[in-house]
């Protein structure tokens, strides 16, 4: 559910939007692939961290809901905000 809400772009216009939180994440902390212009890219919101979709989404499948760089929770902060006024 949580890789859903994320925002996904491809990697040529997140250059272009300077999104990216640190100028060397040139490659997927997953899989250590370099990205490519077309690639989908998935950024986390609290981080800035940005991760190819398809090895992010195999990141959370593992039942992982952290940066696999920094730790920082995935889960984007309207959802815990959210979550948090239901309990």
């Amino acid at each position: 559910m949580i890789t859903r809400t994320l925002p996904v772009v491809k990697f040529e216009h997140l250059i272009l939007r300077s999104k990216i939180n640190a100028p060397d994440q040139d490659c997927c902390a997953i899989c250590l692939c370099g990205y490519e212009g077309q690639d989908e890219i998935n950024l986390l919101p609290n981080c800035c961290h940005i991760f190819h979709g398809s090895c992010l989404n195999q990141w959370m499948i593992n039942n992982q809901t952290t940066c696999p760089l920094c730790r920082t929770s995935s889960i984007p902060i309207q959802m815990n905000s959210r979550a948090s006024k239901r309990e």
